[in-house]
């Protein structure tokens, strides 16, 4: 690139033998095209590809499309800004290899670029409501709208299915142990059963990123200015454990900040009834909703997809306060009917 410019500049003058061929050390500074760099996030690390060869030279040499390095994160700052460049909040721009002498090793010094103007097509005053839950991690929907954000549930079950089998046969296997693992207590023989969490952290933390990702690209596509979500600090249903151990509150700090980046407000309302309250009429009942999936109401007889009809009242702006008038109203309602 830049070796090359310079060859061109002077190749007249090297031929004519008044000056002489530039030379370079081994330690020269790399240029980088912006295409040339890729960064991918794989169990809760950055990783970068460098493009440095053509091709049919990667494949003379036994790579695919490039090298690959891990990312050094020592500080929250650092991972951020990889966050924001992941989600091409920040463009990167072209960059440099440079080799430190002192401690012997090629740094990638990443160049990149930010407009730090908010969408100015958002509107503060549309919500977008979004229901946290087991069977679909995540339901959004604009309150009177039939479309809908929707996630299902499968990968997270798939990998809950995977994960718990393996767990039990590494438990199994720990009565024919080697014998590294005798002898030291039942933690040390447990041990390979016991980094299956790790395991499970890395995913979550993987699949969070993207499942908040996708959310904010659609509450913009939508034009939504707020963002109104449960304030939940986790799934607390004991019926199953993966999903008791799955970080909801983690899933909704991501949100909440590429929702900031992009210039949306994040409301949090209390989490009571809008899963049992209906979207259409405003009745409130345990029994409007007979399964996870299902919703029907008793009284005008409204059917839905639950999580929807959840992602419904969670984008009505004061739905906590209004939701206490209609318990309340309901509340008189009965007093009248049992009086007379």
């Amino acid at each position: 690139m830049d070796v090359c410019k310079i060859f061109n500049t002077y190749k007249k003058e090297v031929w004519e033998g008044k000056r002489s061929v530039p030379s370079y050390k081994s330690d020269q500074p790399l240029d980088l095209h912006k295409d040339s760099i890729k960064l991918i996030y794989e169990n809760n690390e950055f990783y970068v590809r460098l493009a440095l060869l053509k091709k049919a030279e990667f494949a003379k040499y036994g790579f695919k499309d490039g090298f690959r390095f891990k990312m050094q994160v020592k500080d929250n700052s650092t991972k951020t800004i990889l966050e924001r460049c992941f989600d091409e909040v920040y463009k990167i721009n072209a960059s440099k290899l440079l080799y430190d002498q002192k401690k012997k090793m090629w740094k990638l010094n990443l160049s990149y670029s930010f407009d730090n103007k908010n969408i100015s097509e958002l509107d503060k005053e549309k919500i977008l409501g979004v229901d946290v839950g087991v069977s679909c991690p995540l339901v959004a929907s604009v309150f009177g709208d039939r479309d809908r954000f929707i996630i299902k549930g499968g990968e997270i079950e798939k990998f809950r299915k995977s994960v718990e089998a393996r767990r039990r046969s590494m438990l199994e296997q720990t009565k024919y142990c080697g014998d590294g693992r005798i002898g030291h207590g039942r933690k040390k023989r447990t041990e390979p059963a016991l980094n299956i969490g790790n395991k499970i952290a890395r995913f979550r933390d993987t699949t969070n990123h993207k499942y908040s990702r996708a959310l904010i690209e659609y509450a913009v596509k939508k034009g939504c200015g707020t963002i109104q979500m449960e304030k939940l600090t986790g799934i607390t249903s004991k019926s199953d454990r993966f999903l008791k151990d799955w970080t909801y509150y983690d899933l909704q700090t991501k949100i909440e900040n590429k929702a900031k980046e992009v210039g949306i407000n994040v409301v949090y309302i209390a989490p009571k009834y809008t899963s049992q309250r209906c979207s259409k009429c405003g009745y409130i009942h345990k029994d409007n909703r007979p399964n996870q999936a299902k919703f029907r109401c008793l009284e005008c007889d409204f059917e839905r997809n639950a999580d929807y009809n959840a992602s419904q009242n969670i984008g009505i702006k004061n739905i906590d306060k209004i939701i206490e008038k209609d318990l309340k109203k309901q509340k008189s309602e009965v007093q009248v009917n049992e009086n007379k």
